[in-house]
């Protein structure tokens, strides 16, 4: 596992130059207790019920210069409570989104990585964040925006 100085440090030192920018640091934890009793099936009699907790972390970090580059990187834990033997080398970390959009000329913009995509009411293509894990994509998403209508191509 590569140790958090070695992406933090750089990070910063190319990102930090004259003029305006925006460096960001956030995190989320969110634990979701449920008690299951005839989860997706009907219980049997003699058949108890089940509380368990699961739970999601998130540590983010976004850059934002001068309305020309702007940067996401978000990396998440997903675990049950009790699942893992500590002394396990079983990692439960993996990379949510990590993304860089250009604006290229005024109103285009290029944004290509691991990101969440949502149109419209979020029926058919979002990021479902009530799911443990969410949702991402891996794809380059080419921006145009008018006046009165946006145009999006992904390639």
């Amino acid at each position: 596992m590569i140790p958090f100085k070695r992406i933090i440090i750089p990070l910063i030192l190319f990102c930090s130059h004259q003029g305006f920018s925006q460096f960001e640091v956030s995190a989320e934890f969110r634990p979701r207790p449920e008690y299951r009793d005839g989860y997706r099936t009907l219980s049997e009699r003699d058949e108890e019920g089940v509380f368990l907790t699961t739970q999601r972390t998130r540590l983010n970090l976004s850059y934002k210069d001068e309305n020309k580059i702007e940067s996401f990187f978000s990396l998440q834990d997903i675990r049950t409570w009790g699942q893992f033997d500590l002394n396990t080398r079983e990692s439960t970390m993996n990379l949510y989104q990590a993304w860089v959009k250009v604006n290229l000329i005024p109103r285009t913009s290029l944004k290509v990585g691991r990101q969440e995509l949502e149109y419209d009411d979020l029926k058919i293509l979002s990021n479902s964040t009530w799911r443990l894990q969410a949702r991402t994509h891996d794809t380059a998403l080419l921006d145009w925006l008018s006046k009165d209508s946006t145009l999006n191509i992904h390639l």
